[in-house]
């Protein structure tokens, strides 16, 4: 949203576009910061620029921030938890609209250049449980593009990645409320997100999620409204990339498997093929090759 300067970046991409004979465009980090940039971030911007195009919504937020920092913190069982932030994010819905509006509108302008040029259109989402907080809408943003990858990341531990995103958000709970334990915390989370998480930060950071996980937020992504033209190439981790991911051939193969039999006509290994070891490449081959 901020004045000044957006004009020239768009002319820079359509200057990018016409250097060579492209097929397409893929759009990554269209989006405001996720539970991994902290507590301070999550719910911005509140910049000038967002306070005077939001007619008052984002101004509105500000008081609204206050409560929802302060609300779970009281003194309240945490089994009641979930219900007072699912009440808490209910009264901000309009600047969660605002956002999810933003990162749509600053899409179709780029995707507008790039259908002038007869482009594919693709772009990186953050997987359905979490699109939201950082103001990706899949109906919306479907408008624009020919094809979506949702970054279904159980084993990363790196922005993005389900398990740190999770990881940070269970944290910032126990800011908020230091009554909880680890545990209370990921378990506030599951009513949240309706995943399976572990019992301990330790085991979420050092294990990931189970794959099973994969496959919720695949339904999840299934139920939503994202018009019939748009394909899905669901995307998941095949890198060696210590500390922040290392899968083996075992865990690409099922990704795989579970992506083929839920109907999907491909899929993105991730997300730097620098990285992916020939052994993991090599079971996606074997396993395609007696599909």
């Amino acid at each position: 949203n901020r004045v000044g300067g957006e004009e020239r970046f768009l002319e820079l991409f359509e200057e990018t576009l016409d250097l060579a004979d492209f097929a397409g465009v893929f759009f990554d980090r269209i989006r405001f910061p996720s539970p991994a940039n902290g507590l301070k971030e999550i719910l911005t911007c509140v910049c000038d620029d967002c306070l005077e195009r939001s007619g008052g919504v984002i101004e509105s937020l500000r008081g609204d921030l206050q409560r929802l920092l302060k609300e779970p913190g009281k003194a309240v069982g945490v089994e009641a938890m979930p219900g007072i932030l699912r009440e808490l994010f209910a009264s901000i819905e309009e600047a969660i609209i605002f956002r999810t509006t933003s990162v749509s509108a600053l899409l179709a302008d780029y995707a507008r250049a790039a259908r002038k040029r007869n482009l594919d259109i693709g772009i990186d989402l953050f997987p359905p449980s979490l699109a939201r907080l950082v103001g990706q809408d899949y109906t919306e943003l479907s408008r624009h593009v020919d094809w979506i990858k949702p970054m279904i990341y159980c084993k990363t531990m790196g922005p993005a990645g389900l398990p740190m995103e999770l990881l940070s958000l269970a944290k910032i709970l126990r800011e908020l409320n230091g009554n909880i334990s680890e545990r209370d915390s990921l378990w506030v989370l599951e009513q949240l997100t309706g995943l399976d998480l572990p019992e301990s930060f330790g085991e979420l950071a050092s294990k990931g999620l189970t794959l099973d996980n994969y496959d919720r937020e695949l339904e999840k992504l299934e139920s939503l409204d994202r018009g019939g033209a748009v394909r899905i190439y669901p995307g998941f981790e095949a890198v060696a990339f210590p500390p922040v991911c290392s899968v083996d051939p075992a865990i690409v193969g099922e990704y795989v498997r579970r992506t083929l039999n839920r109907g999907y006509r491909g899929f993105t290994l991730s997300w730097d093929i620098r990285q992916i070891p020939p052994a993991n490449l090599e079971a996606v081959g074997d396993f395609l090759a007696g599909w």
